[in-house]
């Protein structure tokens, strides 16, 4: 962890121009055959293809200072800007492990020649593969292979002071990952970082209760009342039907009879049937048949139209809340990510955060 901070420093203050001195010119000029670079007639310094300049690095700062990440996943970085001397200060070890593996090939993508950016963006997919939650020896071997490469590319960009014992570091790190396993359990991030957040006052397990209703986790801020719409219902009622583990025999059942009925249909097809008339048959079914299980029973029917809505939720740790919520916050807890196999990944914010509730007393 250390060594990837080291290596951020020395690869960011080298690009905003922070290590680019007249020493460093002469060594370009004497030991890496850059004549280019040397002292102009005028007794200026020509830019070097590696640096960028002041308003580049306005460009840069300014990206940084609106840049929203979630509670707890970094610092507040536009806190460690130095606008003056166009650096950054401050930043802890965990601020650079995510700059560099998540931020360093998106800040410099249009501010640097494509080359210098190619490298740069290869060391950090090298430390973003390092630190992969699962490793493969394969992998492993790639990375050593791949790493003298990568560190001769920059050889041939920035200047013979960039390189020291530090740069050379890295080429020992696929091996001693290959030996001892993922970093995760040797990096002191977890113990540096502060606590995430606790879920204190979870909900508690009832017996027979349904898996979806099992999630353990806490709402936070005043709770306010309001009606559904009978879009949201129908909405809420489908997606907790068909993510519930005790519903999907009749799930199957549903799918068996709509393919004997019309046996061409397509996958699509039969997943906006699901969507669109699941709820209302799975309502006449269990109204016609004797279903023992009384929280099915009373799934069926449907959510009560009167529901509560919050602003927040804490749960596995994590805490989300709604885009209003949020919009006065310089961090961002909104966004989320569904994956679906048949669509692919879906990328929202949080509008609301509603608890809907069903009929106490079970169907009859």
């Amino acid at each position: 962890m250390h060594i990837e901070k080291n290596v951020f420093d020395n690869v960011f203050n080298t690009v905003l121009n922070v290590k680019d001195n007249p020493k460093a010119r002469l060594d370009m000029v004497e030991y890496c055959d850059r004549p280019q670079l040397a002292k102009n007639a005028s007794g200026s310094y020509p830019k070097a293809a590696y640096t960028i300049d002041k308003a580049a690095t306005y460009i840069l700062f300014d990206w940084v200072k609106g840049l929203m990440f979630p509670d707890g996943y970094v610092s507040n970085l536009s806190r460690c800007l130095y606008t003056t001397k166009y650096r950054l200060f401050g930043m802890k070890s965990h601020d650079c492990h995510v700059f560099m593996q998540r931020l360093m090939s998106i800040a410099f993508h249009e501010l640097l020649p494509n080359n210098v950016w190619q490298a740069v963006t290869e060391l950090s997919l090298f430390f973003k593969d390092l630190s992969s939650i699962t490793l493969r020896v394969a992998e492993m071997e790639r990375l050593e292979v791949d790493i003298p490469q990568i560190l001769c590319k920059l050889e041939r960009i920035f200047p013979p002071g960039f390189f020291n014992s530090m740069e050379h570091l890295p080429v020992h790190l696929p091996y001693e990952a290959r030996i001892v396993g993922p970093v995760q359990y040797r990096w002191m991030y977890p113990f540096e970082s502060a606590a995430r957040n606790d879920d204190g006052g979870v909900m508690k397990d009832v017996e027979g209760n349904l898996s979806i209703f099992t999630h353990r986790g806490r709402l936070w801020g005043e709770a306010k009342k309001r009606n559904l719409s009978l879009d949201e219902i129908k909405a809420a009622q489908t997606y907790i039907l068909l993510n519930c583990k005790e519903v999907e025999p009749f799930v199957s059942m549903y799918v068996e009879r709509l393919q004997e009925e019309l046996p061409n249909l397509s996958q699509d097809q039969i997943d906006e049937s699901l969507r669109t008339y699941f709820a209302e048959w799975f309502k006449g079914y269990v109204h016609c048949n004797h279903i023992e299980n009384e929280f099915l029973r009373s799934l069926a029917h449907g959510p009560l139209i009167s529901a509560k809505y919050h602003s927040m939720y804490f749960v596995n740790g994590y805490k989300f809340h709604t885009d209003c919520h949020g919009s006065a916050r310089s961090t961002m807890n909104s966004g989320v990510c569904i994956t679906d196999l048949n669509v692919g990944d879906y990328y929202g914010k949080i509008q609301d955060i509603i608890q809907v509730e069903y009929r106490e007393e079970p169907l009859k």
